[in-house]
């Protein structure tokens, strides 16, 4: 594939049909009042803004249901015809585009945005998308907006980083076919093949074979979107909270309510430990480590007040 517009990121195949309830603004808002964060309330008036929205499911169902208007870009024509041809149908009030990020930054007229969201999209972009990501929300995010950022966790990714680099390499490097989706199952039959070897890398890594097992099972147009990008990255949750910072934003807690409940998720031993640590942000670091972290769903705001 040439790398033109595209940036590196696959575009053969469409990416899968999807709900993310973590891009409601609605629901951000609701998580960080459970997490004792003040936050506006829900206006008419309020602007919201998805990067990357795919196929444009989560945001159209959004623009329905959540008061405010809905802008948004996919740089995948095809996702943004779908996007915008379900908007047409719902009759919502929208603004869905096919520009890149730096388009979309250089726009003019573009208002400032009460939230702006972005789900699968930092760790399978070039750092100069994410440069230009943080400029954007640095331009056209107000104060007290939310952002809603995900992305690959170093900790839970650590022992699979290797199997991906061998299944990319693979699909860039040593496949005879020309059809992706054919291309994806034979680097996992490679994959699978070379591991079942049992190399030195799967005595030490005893679980590897089996997480090739796991993505054979895996519908083939999310493994090329998920693991097949020239760009894909993981992060740790300090680093993500270090770009932000620098874009005056604060970490105000995560979408994901299951990651709260400390006395499900761990030990009396283990939450004794995590609660004599008195650093916020090192703590939820820390917190990654006990869970094994591997995907994580982050609300920040611009201008943090405790309820």
């Amino acid at each position: 594939m040439t790398i033109t517009w595209t940036n590196g990121y696959q575009t053969e195949v469409n990416y899968t049909y999807g709900y993310y309830r973590d891009l409601s603004p609605n629901y951000q808002r609701f998580c960080l009042l459970l997490n004792g964060v003040d936050c506006p309330s829900s206006s008419e008036t309020h602007q919201h803004c998805e990067l990357g929205f795919g196929q444009g499911v989560s945001i159209n169902i959004h623009a329905a249901s959540n008061e405010g208007t809905f802008w948004g870009t996919d740089f995948n024509p095809a996702h943004a015809a779908h996007a915008n041809q379900v908007a047409e149908h719902s009759q919502t009030e929208h603004y869905f585009y096919d520009d890149s990020f730096e388009e979309l930054l250089n726009k003019p007229d573009l208002p400032m945005f009460d939230s702006i969201s972005l789900h699968g999209i930092w760790s399978w972009i070039s750092y100069e998308n994410q440069l230009i990501i943080l400029k954007f929300i640095r331009k056209y995010l107000k104060p007290s907006g939310i952002v809603y950022i995900s992305y690959n966790c170093v900790t839970g990714w650590a022992a699979n980083m290797p199997i991906r680099e061998l299944f990319h390499s693979h699909f860039k490097f040593n496949s005879k076919s020309t059809n992706p989706i054919q291309k994806v199952k034979d680097a996992l039959d490679f994959s699978e093949s070379l591991l079942a070897q049992n190399p030195l890398f799967v005595k030490r890594h005893p679980h590897a074979l089996s997480k090739v097992g796991e993505l054979k099972n895996q519908n083939p147009n999310y493994l090329i979107h998920e693991y097949l990008n020239q760009d894909w990255q993981c992060f740790s949750f300090q680093q993500v909270v270090r770009l932000l910072e620098e874009i005056k934003l604060t970490y105000a807690g995560s979408s994901d309510l299951n990651t709260h409940l400390d006395n499900i998720n761990f030990s009396q031993e283990h939450q004794d430990f995590l609660n004599a640590i008195e650093h916020p942000i090192f703590k939820e670091q820390c917190r990654d480590y006990f869970a094994s972290t591997q995907f994580r769903r982050d609300l920040f705001i611009r201008g943090k007040n405790s309820l």
